[in-house]
C-alpha cells in the first residue's frame, strides 16, 4: 500500500486464489473429459446406445452423493480430493458397466429385457460387491494413515472409498431397474464376438500353448537317477556350508564381539541355509549341464546309459520345458517383477514435485550487529537486480535489522518455469556483498533448517565436534555435481559488549546490581515500556522513551562514564564498578531433542532431483563415518518422507492382505486368491517405467498413482 495525495492505494502483488481456481476447473474438466471417454469406450464395446447410457448415468449417480459424504467427512474440494474424483470417474462406471454387459447378453440369449436384468443381476451379484470392496480395501488402510503425510492421503483415500461404494449401490440398485424398462431386447444375436475379440484370444491361446512342450517330453526316455549322481553337488554345498561357518576376521572389537556372541547353533543354522542349500541347488544344474556336454562330445550308446544318460535326458527334458509358452509367460512377469524393484531404486525421489508457480522467495540473512539503514542498502540492491529480470513483475521487499525478504511476482506469460529462473537468478545474487542471498524452498515442510532445496542437519552434545563435522561436510560436498553452493547454516555469532561487575568493589560503593543493570538498560536500550512516562493522547497513551543517541552508544569511552547511583544517592561511573570489554555471542542457540544442532544448506544443480542430491551425500565420507557424538537425523521435508515411505507401505500391505481377504471369501479357496494376488505386484510397472521415459521424479503423486493402479488391478483380476 502506498499514500498519493492523502489517499491511500493498494496494489495486489498476487494471490495464490487463482491457482485454486485454475486447479478446481482443470480437475472438474479432467472429470467430465474421463466420463465422456468412458461412456464412448462403453458405446464402442455394447454397441447399444440405450445400455451405453444406462451405463452413464452411474457416473453422476455415484459423484454427487459422494460430495454429500465429503462435507460429513469435513473434507474441502482441495486438490488431493478433486484429484480423487477425477482419477475415479472411470472406476464409478465400471460397475455398472460389468451389469449392464451381464444384461445385455442374457437380452441376446432371447430374453425379455426384465427378464434378463433379473436373471444377470442375480448371476454376477457376488462378483460386483467383491471386486468393489477389493478397491475399498486398497484404499481404506491409507485414507487412515496417520502423520502429516497421512493427512495428504486421508482426503484422497476416504473420497475414493465413499465413491466407489456409492457406484456399488447405483449398480446394485438403479442400474438393473433402469435396465429393465429402458432397454428393449432384440431377440437372439451374437455376443462378444469381433476382429479384435478373435485377434484377443489368439494371441491368448498361444500364451497358454503347451502342446509342443508335451510332445517332446513324451519322446524322451526316462533314466531313473542313482544317489551318486548327486555326489558332486552334495560336495559342493558342504564345502559352501563349511565355508559359512568358518570364523571370519572382524572388522573392528564391536564386530569381534558380536563373533564371540554367535552360539553353536546360530552357526549351524547359517551354513545351512545361507552354504549347504543354495550350494546343492546351484550345482545341480550345473553337473547335469556338464554331462550333457560330455555326452553330446562322447555320443555313442554309452552317453544314453549311466550318469551320462541321466544328464543327457534332463537336459533335454529341459530344452523341451522351454517350449513350453507358459514357461515364457511366467518368465515375462518375473522379469517385470524384477525391473519393478529395479526401477524404485534407480528412479530418483522427493517429497512434492517442483510447481510452476508465480512466486519466488529470497532470503537475505547479514551479519549480526548490522543496522537497518545498511541492511536497507543491500536490500534494495538485491531487490533490483531481481527486478532486472525479463521474467519478473513486481519485487516485494521486506526488511529487518540484520535479514530480509523478498517476495518476487513473475510474469505469467514467461518462457522459464521458476524453477529454472531460480536456479540462473542465484548466482546473480550471490555476487551480492557481506550478504548471504538464496532463495527459498517452496514445496511443503516445517519452519526452520536453511530454508534450502538441500537441508542436512547434523547434531550432537559437544558444539566444537559438531562446527568440525559441519565444515568437513560442506568442503566434502563442494566436490559433488548435484549440489551448488552448499554452507553451514549454524547459530552466528554477533559483537556484544561484555560488562563484569566487579562486585566486592560493588558491595563496598553501595552499588546494587539492579541498579547497575538499570543505568546500563536505560542508557543503550531505553526504559521499558511498563516503566516508561507516558504521553496521553485521546484515544491512547504513547511510552517515551529516552536513551543515548547512536553515535554515543558506538563509543566505549560513553559506555565508560555512564553514572551509576549508589546507596548513599551519589553516583560513580560505570568503569569503576565494572570490566567493560569487547566480545560476541550466539543470536540463538538451536536444539533438537536436547543436543546442539547445525544445518549444512546447498541448492540443486540444473536438471538435479533432490533424491539424487540425498543420494550423493550420504555416500560422503563423512556421513559414512561420523565423528562419535554426531548423529544425522532427518529434519523437515526429508522426514516427513520417509515418514510418507514408511506408513504407504505399510498401508499397502494392508490393504494387499484385505484383498485377499476378500478373495477368500468370494472363491471359498485359498490357491485361486493366490492366483489373482500375482498381478497386484506388476501394477507398478507401467507407471515406472512411463516415470523413466518422462524423465520424472517418484513423489507424493506417484505413490496415489500406484495405489490407483494396485486398487484398479485388484479389480480387473
Amino acid at each position: 500500500a502506498r499514500e498519493t495525495n492523502g489517499a491511500i492505494q493498494f496494489t495486489r502483488l498476487g494471490t495464490e486464489v487463482d491457482d485454486v481456481k485454475i486447479q478446481y476447473d482443470s480437475s472438474i474438466a479432467a472429470m467430465i473429459e474421463g466420463a465422456v471417454l468412458a461412456v464412448i469406450v462403453v458405446f464402442f464395446f455394447l454397441r447399444d446406445w440405450r445400455a451405453t447410457f444406462v451405463s452413464a448415468l452411474a457416473i453422476p449417480l455415484s459423484s454427487i452423493p459422494t460430495f454429500w459424504f465429503m462435507d460429513l467427512m469435513g473434507f474441502s474440494l482441495n486438490m488431493l480430493s478433486l484429484l480423487a474424483l477425477g482419477l475415479v470417474a472411470g472406476v464409478l462406471v465400471d460397475d455398472a458397466i460389468v451389469e449392464i454387459e451381464n444384461i445385455v447378453r442374457h437380452m441376446r440369449m432371447g430374453k425379455s429385457a426384465y427378464q434378463a436384468s433379473i436373471d444377470a443381476a442375480d448371476e454376477i451379484g457376488l462378483a460386483v460387491v467383491a471386486t468393489t470392496f477389493s478397491i475399498v480395501a486398497v484404499f481404506l488402510p491409507v485414507g487412515l494413515m496417520p502423520g502429516v503425510s497421512g493427512q495428504f492421503f486421508k482426503n484422497f483415500g476416504l473420497t475414493v472409498v465413499a465413491a466407489v461404494l456409492m457406484s456399488l449401490a447405483v449398480a446394485r440398485m438403479i442400474t438393473p431397474m433402469v435396465a429393465a424398462y429402458f432397454l428393449h431386447a432384440k431377440g437372439h444375436a451374437s455376443h462378444g464376438e469381433g476382429r479384435a475379440m478373435d485377434r484377443y484370444m489368439q494371441v491368448l491361446h498361444w500364451s497358454l500353448d503347451s502342446t509342443r512342450a508335451k510332445t517332446l517330453r513324451a519322446q524322451l526316455a526316462r533314466v531313473r537317477p542313482r544317489l551318486v549322481y548327486y555326489a558332486a553337488p552334495l560336495v559342493i554345498g558342504l564345502l559352501a556350508a563349511i565355508a559359512m561357518m568358518m570364523p571370519r576376521q572382524p572388522a573392528n572389537a564391536a564386530a569381534a564381539d558380536a563373533a564371540q556372541q554367535a552360539s553353536v547353533a546360530g552357526r549351524l543354522m547359517s551354513g545351512l541355509f545361507l552354504g549347504f542349500v543354495p550350494g546343492f541347488l546351484i550345482a545341480i544344474p550345473l553337473t547335469i549341464l556338464f554331462g550333457a556336454a560330455i555326452a553330446r562330445i562322447y555320443g555313442g550308446a554309452g552317453a544314453s546309459e549311466g550318469f551320462l544318460g541321466w544328464a543327457r535326458f534332463n537336459f533335454k527334458r529341459f530344452t523341451a520345458r522351454l517350449r513350453d509358452h507358459r514357461i515364457w509367460m511366467l518368465g515375462i512377469g518375473l522379469a517385470a517383477l524384477g525391473l519393478t524393484g529395479v526401477l524404485f531404486t534407480v528412479v530418483p525421489q522427493e517429497f512434492f514435485p517442483q510447481s510452476n508457480g508465480q512466486f519466488s522467495r529470497v532470503a537475505v540473512e547479514m551479519v549480526p550487529g548490522t543496522t537497518l539503514q545498511q541492511t536497507e542498502a543491500i536490500m534494495a540492491e538485491a531487490a533490483q537486480v531481481a527486478s532486472n529480470d525479463k521474467d519478473v513483475k513486481s519485487v516485494f521487499q521486506r526488511v529487518r535489522e540484520g535479514s530480509g525478504f523478498l517476495l518476487i511476482t513473475l510474469n505469467e506469460d514467461r518462457d522459464r518455469t521458476r524453477v529454472e529462473f531460480e536456479r540462473e537468478m542465484t548466482p546473480e545474487l550471490q555476487k551480492i556483498a557481506d550478504a548471504r542471498v538464496n532463495f527459498q524452498a517452496n514445496g511443503p515442510g516445517p519452519p526452520g533448517g536453511s530454508s534450502r532445496p538441500i537441508n542436512v542437519m547434523l547434531s550432537g552434545s559437544d558444539p566444537a565436534a559438531l562446527e568440525r563435522a559441519a565444515a568437513t561436510l560442506v568442503e566434502q560436498m563442494s566436490g559433488l555435481k548435484e549440489v551448488v553452493a552448499p554452507r553451514v547454516s549454524a547459530d552466528m555469532r554477533r559483537p556484544e559488549i561484555i560488562i563484569k561487575p566487579r562486585q566486592d568493589l560493588a558491595a563496598s560503593l553501595g552499588v546494587t546490581t539492579t541498579s547497575l543493570s538499570q543505568a546500563i538498560r536505560v542508557a543503550t536500550q531505553g526504559e521499558i515500556d511498563q516503566n516508561a512516562a507516558k504521553f496521553s493522547l485521546s484515544d491512547r497513551q504513547v511510552p517515551i522513551r529516552v536513551k543515548l543517541p547512536i553515535e554515543s552508544r558506538r563509543s566505549l569511552d560513553t559506555i565508560r562514564n555512564l553514572p551509576v547511583p549508589t546507596a548513599s544517592g551519589g553516583t560513580v561511573p560505570l568503569s569503576r564498578v565494572a570490566e567493560i570489554g569487547f566480545g560476541s555471542g550466539p543470536i540463538s542457540i538451536q536444539r533438537y531433542n536436547q543436543s546442539r544442532r547445525v544445518f549444512v544448506g546447498a541448492d540443486l544443480a540444473p536438471g538435479v532431483v533432490k533424491g539424487q542430491a540425498d543420494k550423493a551425500i550420504a555416500k560422503l565420507p563423512v556421513m559414512q563415518n561420523l565423528p562419535q557424538g554426531i548423529s544425522n537425523a532427518p529434519f523437515g521435508v526429508d522426514e516427513w518422507q520417509a515418514e510418507m515411505v514408511s506408513n504407504f507401505a505399510k498401508a499397502l500391505v494392508a490393504g494387499v492382505l484385505l484383498v485377499f481377504s476378500v478373495l477368500v471369501l468370494l472363491y471359498h479357496r485359498i490357491v485361486s486368491p493366490l492366483v489373482n494376488m500375482g498381478s497386484l505386484f506388476l501394477a507398478p510397472f507401467g507407471g515406472l517405467l512411463a516415470l523413466v521415459i518422462a524423465g520424472q521424479p517418484i513423489s507424493m503423486p506417484v505413490f496415489i498413482g500406484i495405489l490407483m493402479l494396485f486398487g484398479i488391478v485388484a479389480k480387473n483380476s
